[in-house]
This record gives C-alpha cells, sequence and structure tokens, in this order.
C-alpha cells in the first residue's frame, strides 16, 4: 500500500468536513481549519498568488493515472488532454508512462512543448484544416472520424502515418491511401463486440490484420477492476467468434483523472438574500477553505460576478461574509468574453509554485486591433 492509499483510508474512516469521494486524496482540513490540497493551506496560496487562483495537485494527478496503469495492467492508458492541460500535466503524463490525446493545434504544441515525445500522443482529427492536420502529422497515432481529412491528410504526409478510425467505411477509404497506415478502429466501450467483427470484416476484404482498439473516454466513477473484466468478456466472446487475435484495447480517461485534481479557490466579495457572490467562475462542489465553520449553517446558492450558478443550495455556515475564501473542485473557466483567466499553481509535498501565470485585462486588450 502506498502512502496516498494509506491517506485515502485514513479519511474515509474519520469524520470529515470534505467528502473524501469528491476532493484530492491530499486534501485535508488542519488544526486552524484552513483546508489544504498537497500540504499547502489554501489560503496561504490566495494570499501569495491572489484570488481567484487554481491549485493543481500533482500527487491526486499521478495517482489518478497509476490507478488505470495498476488495475488495468494489460491496456494501454492514453490521457485525455483536452480536460486539463499544462505543460506540467504534459510532463507527469510521460513520466507516469502513459499515452497523450489532443484534440487542437494548441495542446499539440503544448504537449511537444513540454517534451512529451511524439510518438506517445494521440491526435484527434474532425473538421481539421489543411494547417491543423499537417501540424498534426508525424504523431504516434492519428484518428480520423471525417472522411474528408483522408485525403488531405495523405497530402501532407512525406512518410507513413499510423491511423484508427471509427467505421470500416472510412477504414477503406484510408487502406486506399499509401501514406497511411491503417492499425485500429476507434469504438465505445460497449461496441467491443460489434468493433471486433469489422476488424474481421477488413481482414477478410482487405487482407489486413489490425491490432489495436481504442475504446476512448472512461466514466469518472467507473469501477475499473469491473472495466477491465467488462472489456475482456467482450474481447473473449468476439475474437473467439470471428477467430481474430484479440487487439491491444487503449483506453483515454479524461476527468477520470484530472475530475479531483484542480480546486478552484475564490474569495467571497457579496452575502445578500441566499446568495453567496465570489470573485470567480465555474461549477462544482463548494467548500469553506479558511477556517472552521462557526455556529448554524445554511443553504445558500454560489455564484460569479456575473451571475453564473457555481453551486446551487450548498450549506455553508450562516455567518459567511466578504473576505472568507471558498474552494470548488473543478475548473474555473472564464464564464464571460473579456473576463481574465486565473493562474494555475502546482502543489506538492507542501510545496506550490505558479506553473500557469494570471491572464490580465492587458492581455485581453492587446488583441485588439481597432
Amino acid at each position: 500500500m502506498t502512502l496516498l492509499d494509506a491517506v485515502h483510508s485514513l479519511r474515509r474512516a474519520a469524520p470529515q468536513r470534505i467528502d473524501p469521494a469528491v476532493w484530492p486524496v491530499t486534501a485535508q482540513v488542519d488544526v486552524e481549519g484552513r483546508l489544504c490540497v498537497g500540504g499547502v493551506a489554501l489560503t496561504e496560496i490566495a494570499d501569495q498568488f491572489g484570488a481567484p487562483v487554481q491549485v493543481l495537485d500533482e500527487a491526486e494527478f499521478r495517482y489518478r493515472v497509476r490507478g488505470f496503469r495498476v488495475r488495468l495492467p494489460e491496456r494501454r492508458t492514453v490521457y485525455a488532454g483536452h480536460t486539463l492541460l499544462t505543460k506540467a500535466v504534459a510532463r507527469w503524463v510521460a513520466e507516469e508512462g502513459a499515452g497523450l490525446a489532443v484534440r487542437t493545434p494548441a495542446e499539440l504544441a503544448l504537449a511537444v512543448s513540454a517534451g512529451v515525445d511524439r510518438d506517445r500522443i494521440v491526435a484527434h482529427g474532425c473538421a481539421q484544416t489543411t494547417a491543423d492536420l499537417r501540424a498534426a502529422a508525424r504523431v504516434g497515432r492519428m484518428v480520423l472520424g471525417c472522411g474528408t481529412e483522408i485525403a488531405l491528410l495523405a497530402s501532407q504526409l512525406s512518410r507513413p502515418q499510423q491511423v484508427l478510425t471509427g467505421s470500416a467505411e472510412l477504414a477503406a477509404r484510408v487502406l486506399a491511401q499509401p501514406m497511411l497506415r491503417l492499425v485500429g478502429l476507434r469504438c465505445a466501450a460497449d461496441e467491443i463486440k460489434q468493433a471486433v467483427s469489422a476488424m474481421a470484416d477488413i481482414r477478410d476484404r482487405h487482407g489486413v490484420e489490425l491490432t489495436e482498439l481504442n475504446i476512448g473516454d472512461v466514466a469518472a466513477d467507473a469501477d475499473l477492476i469491473d472495466l477491465d473484466e467488462a472489456i475482456d468478456n467482450a474481447l473473449d466472446d468476439a475474437c473467439a467468434a470471428e477467430r481474430f487475435p484479440r487487439p491491444v484495447v487503449v483506453v483515454e480517461p479524461g476527468q477520470a483523472i484530472s475530475g479531483r485534481a484542480l480546486v478552484s479557490c475564490a474569495r467571497v466579495v457579496a452575502v445578500r438574500d441566499g446568495l453567496v457572490t465570489v470573485d470567480g467562475a465555474g461549477t462544482g462542489t463548494v467548500a469553506l477553505a479558511n477556517r472552521h465553520p462557526l455556529g448554524p449553517t445554511r443553504p445558500v446558492t454560489v455564484v460569479g460576478r456575473t451571475g453564473e450558478v457555481i453551486c446551487a443550495q450548498v450549506t455553508l455556515p450562516a455567518d459567511l461574509h466578504p473576505g472568507d475564501l471558498l474552494a470548488v473542485v473543478g475548473p474555473m473557466p472564464s464564464g464571460a468574453a473579456l473576463t481574465a483567466r486565473p493562474p494555475v499553481v502546482t502543489v506538492r509535498d507542501r510545496r506550490a509554485r505558479l506553473s500557469v501565470r494570471r491572464e490580465t485585462t492587458e492581455d485581453l486588450l492587446g488583441r485588439e486591433l481597432s
């Protein structure tokens, strides 16, 4: 049992102000009542880096990646970067031995700039321009979901590119391109039998034996042991029926890895008529972060400055007041145009480090040309 496993077990056994099924595995409340993540009090982070601020728990993120590799040892884990991606995250994924899936040229550029091996990158293409496809070429795998992209991609290649696609019809079009190498299919977890049947049909029609099956995302609350067993059973039945060798199964978890790793902090700016307004945005589970709750509690709705609901009917102290710090599990996206994004601070082993700087009004206005 690892230290994080032990901490997780102890938190489940003890009464907590925070729900261990929702918050990062390192989250705890110190003797002063302050909510801490990665051994650092969120109030200290807000004081040092300002609020609103996003706190990214490295230990929690790595713990979830390792969980997939341990509980799904025969599957290939590829983290879905569109759910949360910074240079630090990309490096953690690579260091934990997982692949990285990207959906946009910006995500790909960030991954490469972070030092991720292009062979471990899976690029998803749908409604991509010629420039997008050119930038995505030379990654380990490309997943093509639109027929128009097949010829476009092939025209941009100087060497063969390995690809996956989602149907037998698109597979035939890929196989007609000399610069594309079809290696597998993409399907949902409950479509494994149909996908293996399609792979057998491709073998019989085209003489090509595919070796990979990408089943995409995994639900954040999925039981990985049950999932692994379900994959095995589906493969056993389908491969026996089609007399097809077992393909490598690739999973692309997103929120199942990153969902608890990011905690957003925002200060209360107003309390009135059951509404608590904070200087941030987003949605998620809310908790008081800067002190012990005092006296009675009451249900309130937490909203951002532009009125968007962050959490409806959450129980918070009745004496909540401006200046209190609230923490929200999950990202704090900019909910309105011309709203500067908060910084991202990574925490690990009682240390906090700025990973992504705060966006400023000057950054936003600097893009305006007239």
